[in-house]
């Protein structure tokens, strides 16, 4: 079954929320892929790219409602960092080469979702039910 770009984003919303509240360590974007259901067996863009659509979607979620960055908690299995749209979203930090500063920048804000959503943790499950009932809707 293809999932809708709302169920998408529902579901990884519900997922990082969930992760956050337990202060999970971040998750890869190919395990977060799989743990959604998304085909994954081909061209990593065919998998990536509704996914970066929900990531977007949830850091605009999160900039509008001033939380911190649930997107924070998908990261690259290569390097352990958000990819390069995580980056360009952010607007910090030096413009040329990653580094130090990434990584400084990264775990800052991971530590700032697993703070807020820690204190936020008796809101979670009514959230989730919400979000995966609109997803079983349609």
């Amino acid at each position: 079954m293809k999932l809708s770009n709302h169920s998408v984003y529902c579901i990884v919303a519900a997922t990082l929320q969930l992760r956050a509240t337990r202060r999970q360590a971040p998750i890869t974007y190919k395990c977060l892929a799989e743990k959604i259901n998304l085909d994954t067996s081909g061209h990593f863009s065919l998998w990536l790219s509704p996914l970066t659509r929900a990531l977007t979607k949830l850091d605009a979620e999160d900039r509008q409602r001033n939380r911190p960055r649930r997107s924070s908690l998908v990261v690259c299995r290569k390097n352990g960092r958000p990819g390069e749209g995580y980056w360009k979203e952010k607007k910090t930090g030096p413009t040329t080469k990653p580094g130090k500063w990434q990584i400084l920048a990264h775990q800052k804000e991971v530590n700032k979702v697993f703070n807020y959503y820690a204190k936020d943790s008796s809101h979670l499950s009514a959230v989730i039910v919400r979000r995966l009932a609109s997803v079983a809707a349609q």
